[in-house]
């Protein structure tokens, strides 16, 4: 308790160089927090979009059209019994299922074509489960049986459409013959995920099911469930039944859809901590170059220390302390402007993809970002930052106070 009140007392001593230090900690320490809550919240919107917009919290599907899920094949769609539906439906925490038939097709207008997905849907069903009609910014949606189709705001813009206007899809059916869907304009979207309002066109499952030849089959049933973290021991739970029943589907759980954004994170918060230990060096230098400035100036009040008995890991303690001390006080200024960021970020967003549009085929947001808090962080900073400031300053503590005193005095 005497060193750590001496430590206290010296940190006093030379204000500006320990504010000046603690400064250098704290900007890392925001630096840091800020960006771990902008990958944080940029993580978990794009997680939110793949289970409100696209995949839904569980998919049953064939293990073949799986495997092969982004190429869209119509030669392994499923058609699930009733009983089997209705037995899945009444496990807790399910909530409901849409049938979706995923197809590639090329949209023409007659004078241009593009490359799109045509999704055929139940709306009824779609509509109940997930959030589309909350991003339909003009027209309506269509109903069961209509020559009707919904498309993104921004695929509407590439190929001069309104709503009302006419288009055709020209697609392979299951036979390998083409064929061409007529259908009209009856809304436009504009979701939070870039991907489904530039490539997907959204049309009557009983629609898609004639024009494919495709029967009652369809590419998979999404799930919705009570929550996303019951997707894990629900899909086992459903696996099970599928295996017990003699089925040769499969279920899949939207985190294994969503395996690609989950590496993104991973690599994300490697090259953050990476970036963290790099500025932390630097760090680290201004507090070894601020305890060997605080024993040059101190070497007769560290050799009278020593003449009065102090040993020299006491000696030592006490600088490390007082380097501690400035990372402490690095530390909750860090935290505190971290906080501030933070609340920032959560409250207006940022939008760091300004005029990148296009350029990411992630279901993340082209507009604004907003940051998500992560108390674990917080804690994380401040105990390392002032551990940091610690260890750093043990070699030239010890180096200045294990000087012999009678020459630090002699001189």
């Amino acid at each position: 308790m005497f060193l750590l009140k001496m430590a206290l007392r010296n940190l006093a001593r030379q204000k500006k160089r320990t504010l000046y230090t603690a400064l250098v900690i704290a900007a890392v320490i925001f630096f840091y927090i800020f960006a771990d809550a902008l990958i944080t919240g940029m993580m978990e919107s794009s997680y939110q979009n793949i289970t409100d917009y696209e995949f839904g919290h569980i998919q049953i599907t064939s293990p073949a059209h799986w495997q092969e899920r982004e190429k869209y094949p119509l030669d392994s769609l499923i058609s699930l019994e009733e009983d089997l539906k209705a037995g899945i439906l009444d496990m807790p925490g399910v909530i409901g299922a849409s049938p979706r038939l995923d197809f590639t097709a090329e949209l023409s207008d007659g004078r241009d074509d593009l490359p799109v997905v045509g999704r055929g849907i139940d709306p009824a069903r779609e509509l109940q489960h997930f959030r589309l009609e909350e991003s339909l910014v003009e027209g309506s949606f269509f109903s069961a049986g209509e020559e009707q189709a919904v498309i993104g705001k921004k695929l509407a813009e590439d190929m001069l459409l309104e709503v009302g206007d006419s288009f055709m899809l020209i697609v392979r059916t299951r036979r390998e013959a083409f064929n061409v869907i007529d259908l009209t304009v009856a809304g436009l979207l504009d979701t939070p995920n870039p991907r489904l309002d530039e490539y997907f066109v959204y049309l009557p499952l009983t629609t898609a099911q004639r024009a494919l030849e495709a029967e009652n089959y369809y590419s998979h049933l999404s799930l919705i469930l009570g929550g996303p973290d019951m997707a894990a021991s629900r899909t086992e739970e459903i696996n099970s039944y599928l295996g017990a029943a003699a089925n040769e589907y499969a279920a899949y759980s939207w985190e294994q859809g969503a395996e690609d954004l989950r590496i993104m994170e991973e690599y994300s918060q490697m090259v953050l901590l990476i970036i963290l230990g790099i500025i932390l060096l630097l760090a680290m230098a201004g507090i070894i170059n601020t305890v060997v400035l605080m024993v040059l100036e101190r070497l007769q009040e560290i050799g009278t220390m020593q003449a009065l008995g102090m040993k020299i890991k006491e000696i030592t303690l006490m600088l490390a302390l007082e380097a501690g001390g400035i990372g402490l006080l690095g530390a909750i200024l860090g935290c505190i402007m971290g906080a501030l960021g933070v609340f920032l970020l959560q409250t207006y967003g940022i939008n760091i993809y300004a005029g990148m549009e296009g350029e990411f085929d992630l279901p993340i947001s082209m507009a604004i970002i907003y940051g998500d808090w992560n108390p674990g962080t917080f804690l994380f900073v401040f105990v390392y930052s002032v551990l940091i400031s610690f260890f750093a300053a043990l070699i030239p503590a010890y180096w200045g106070a294990r000087k012999e005193p009678s020459d630090i005095l002699r001189d």
